[in-house]
């Protein structure tokens, strides 16, 4: 293309300023979208993507009779089959510290002023996980660093943040005030690693014949190794190894460890995320297709002028190309810089740390800039063929191309690109009540006003000489303790009575706690009685739900046993349904055990406030709480606050849909804009005819904008029943839910219409406000 080419294009962009920008404004809000949406998919497709052994690397998983998949396995698995399998090279246990044990670490303890701190962000690993895993080595020596049982290794960021730039292996650190730790090297772990832990910390022998399990256990094969052959091999390992056997089947299972994050967690996320991507670039490019087409509608005489005068259509097709191309390429250049600019922003939206990644992926620029040409290439495909082609004469003589080709072409593209934005509009809409329905629905204890401080070892030595402390203290109302929150169970196992069916799966839902704890939470007792607080009689014995009931198949199992971990007990009472996880998961069959043999189990001490002078209160559980663990920080969360966590991955979807379903109106809109003025354009002297002939405004409005009514009204009838489809499949992974009203689908059809005909509006009133005398002396 010559630099006069170039600069008669730049020319009549700047005489259709007003379209090109309505064109530009659309483009670049559109694919800033799409390069955030982008990019968050290429950071979660990533994740432990980079490992040296990644095609060798597998996390153990156990399939549940029901079909659920268990990212968890018993500890004592993955080193019996390293004893059994040859295939398994290595392996390694990931023992997250904060599911297990609340520990504190002093950074300094050689500093008697020094206080401790909580490191949640910790794990125990076997002495394989280096070898196994990509981790880069800063200081120390990675791989030898867990083989002594006091070594420590942290991150580079945990290194910076108490050490600075002084290099801390050899340091000593202290954790939980009585074990001494020695820093033996600092690694950097990338931000794409489902092990982005601060922490490493080795394992302990005693779990090497633990068949609990709560935390992932991962396997490497040999080279050479045919996955399926071992899968087949496996699969029925577990029954036939457990110590206790499992009631059922609990086939055993490997999943490639680039796609672990995916398979749990994130692929709703990551499928949802990426078929919004999808309908904002078809949004945008039928966006663009359409106003370029309009656009070029108005240029038509100018391409028969220059037909006259010699261009050729290959003269005429590369002058489109190239002006669309040139849009597009600035446009995607405007996007990336935006995109830049508001991703560091949006990871806490996102909850995670988003980059676009041109620096680290040199495919990333060209893959965009393939993008946009492609966009260019089908915005301008119509338009080309449409424009370029015929005899002079026809083209002078017509003002506008005649024949319903171009008419349906932008009927169907103006439909669809409405259809696709009522759609999210109608999603978000539900998608809100749900998350409110969640939120608000009542868990059926009591959680109000309810402090949760995790318990430490030196706490737990006297734990009931600090509550007796505590409730000396008129702004303290009573005080429990129990392994988990009440509203956030995640504890399951399996439980036995006579009379069971073998068929009969008994996973059950289970809290161990203080005798006083059910009557804490306000647990209603509808059978039976609860557990006597005066003495540990009950000790042995336990409360259960009315799901119980129904598994236990018995409508008063008062009086029964059951038997849980080996323990026969009776059961002295039943109590009420209630949520013990969010809605998302239908309620369990619960067992509420005092067992004292598990005491060393318990994890959270609940504390109930007066509601007058709770900052006081607090701050005198604080100074009690230092005298009887010194070393370690005092920290306590309401449980009440809880509930928002519990839903923060709904609550986060809802705003990230909300935010893209706007914009897609938003540029829908920018295109129904562009549309109406120039429709109105291309009839100004017909309504300017009627005006002066005595024609209302409402009149001519009504003329000017039925037809825009007519596509907007076809796009929310066809958008209701996807929409239907749509959400019906996304409200199944609640096993409470709200109904999907008819007036939902109403509210959101009449939101897109009346920004639509706003947006309509605008752009007609804007055009028809010309003076007749201007509009009638036009050619």
């Amino acid at each position: 293309m010559s630099f006069s080419h170039f600069k008669m294009i730049l020319r009549i962009m700047f005489q259709n300023r007003r379209s090109t920008l309505i064109n530009y404004l659309g483009l670049v809000l559109g694919l800033t979208s799409f390069v955030i949406i982008f990019s968050w998919i290429r950071t979660e497709y990533s994740v432990d993507k980079y490992h040296a052994n990644k095609d060798r690397l597998y996390q153990l998983v156990i399939q549940f009779p029901e079909g659920l998949l268990d990212a968890n396995t018993p500890y004592a698995l993955a080193p019996a089959m390293k004893g059994v399998f040859p295939e398994v090279e290595n392996y390694s246990r990931l023992v997250k510290l904060e599911s297990q044990v609340n520990s504190s670490f002093d950074f300094f303890p050689e500093n008697p002023d020094n206080d401790p701190v909580y490191e949640a962000n910790a794990a125990r690993v076997d002495t394989g996980f280096f070898g196994m895993f990509t981790v880069s080595s800063l200081n120390g020596n990675v791989e030898q660093g867990l083989g002594r049982p006091d070594g420590v290794l942290l991150s580079r960021e945990l290194a910076e943040k108490y050490f600075g730039d002084t290099n801390p292996v050899g340091r000593q650190i202290l954790m939980n005030g009585d074990q001494l730790l020695e820093v033996t090297g600092v690694v950097d772990v990338p931000d794409n690693s489902q092990f982005d832990f601060d922490i490493f910390l080795p394992t302990g022998r005693e779990l090497l014949d633990s068949w609990n399990w709560r935390d992932p256990s991962f396997i490497m094969l040999k080279k050479g190794t045919d996955r399926v052959a071992f899968e087949e091999k496996i699969v029925r390992f577990l029954n036939q190894t457990i110590p206790n056997p499992l009631p059922g089947e609990f086939p055993l299972q490997i999943v490639p460890i680039g796609k672990s994050n995916l398979v749990f967690g994130k692929r709703k996320e990551f499928l949802l995320f990426s078929g919004i991507a999808i309908l904002i670039l078809i949004i945008v490019a039928i966006n663009y297709m359409n106003l370029s087409t309009a656009n070029y509608t108005r240029r038509i005489r100018e391409m028969g002028v220059r037909k006259i005068h010699g261009a050729t259509p290959k003269l005429l097709r590369n002058q489109l190309i190239a002006e669309t191309l040139i849009q597009t390429l600035v446009a995607m250049f405007f996007a990336l810089f935006l995109a830049e600019v508001l991703l560091p922003k949006l990871n806490m939206l996102f909850n995670d740390t988003i980059s676009i990644g041109y620096r680290t992926h040199p495919f990333i620029i060209p893959g965009y800039i393939l993008l946009a040409l492609l966009i260019s290439m089908l915005s301008v495909a119509y338009p080309v063929i449409v424009f370029t082609r015929g005899n002079p004469a026809s083209i002078l003589r017509d003002s506008f191309v005649k024949g319903q080709g171009r008419s349906n072409m932008l009927l169907i593209t103006t439909i669809l690109q409405f259809t696709i934005s009522v759609t999210l509009l109608i999603s978000t809409l539900v998608v809100i009540r749900q998350v409110r329905f969640a939120r608000k629905t009542p868990h059926g204890v009591n959680i109000e006003q309810v402090i949760k401080i995790q318990i430490n070892p030196q706490i737990a030595q006297k734990l009931f000489a600090f509550f007796d402390e505590l409730e000396n203290h008129p702004g303290i109302l009573e005080t429990t303790a129990g392994q988990s929150n009440p509203i956030n169970e995640p504890n399951k196992s399996n439980i036995d009575w006579p009379m069971r069916k073998p068929e009969t799966n008994p996973l059950v839902r289970y809290s161990l706690c203080l005798p006083d704890y059910p009557a804490f939470f306000g647990y209603e007792i509808i059978l039976g009685r609860p557990f006597r607080d005066q003495n540990l009689s009950d000790g042995k014995n336990y409360l259960v739900n009315e799901a119980a009931c129904q598994l236990l198949e018995k409508e008063n199992p008062v009086g029964d046993k059951i038997t849980m971990w080996g323990d026969e007990g009776e059961i002295v009472g039943v109590f009420r349904n209630y949520h013990h996880i969010s809605v998302h998961t239908e309620i369990m069959p619960h067992i509420v055990a005092i067992n004292t043999s598990f005491y060393r189990h318990l994890r959270y001490m609940f504390i109930r406030l007066s509601p007058d002078k709770q900052k006081e209160t607090i701050g005198f559980i604080s100074h009690t709480f230092k005298e009887f663990a010194g070393d370690f920080p005092f920290d306590y969360e309401f449980l009440s606050d809880e509930t928002d966590q519990m839903y923060a991955k709904d609550i986060r979807l809802a705003k990230i849909l909300g935010s893209f379903a706007l914009l897609a109106m938003l540029i829908s809109c920018l295109g129904i804009y562009g549309l109406a003025w120039f429709s109105v354009e291309r009839k100004i002297r017909d309504l300017t005819i009627r005006r002066v002939f005595g024609a209302s405004f409402n009149k001519i409005i009504q003329l000017a904008h039925v037809d825009m009514l007519r596509r907007i009204g076809l796009s929310v009838v066809i958008a209701i029943p996807a929409s239907y489809f749509l959400l019906e499949r996304w409200l199944r992974s609640f096993a409470y839910r709200t109904d999907l009203s008819w007036w939902l689908f109403f509210l959101g059809g009449l939101i897109g219409i009346s920004i639509t005909v706003t947006a309509t509006m605008t752009g007609i009133w804007r055009s028809i406000q010309q003076k007749p005398t201007e509009v009638l002396k036009q050619v």
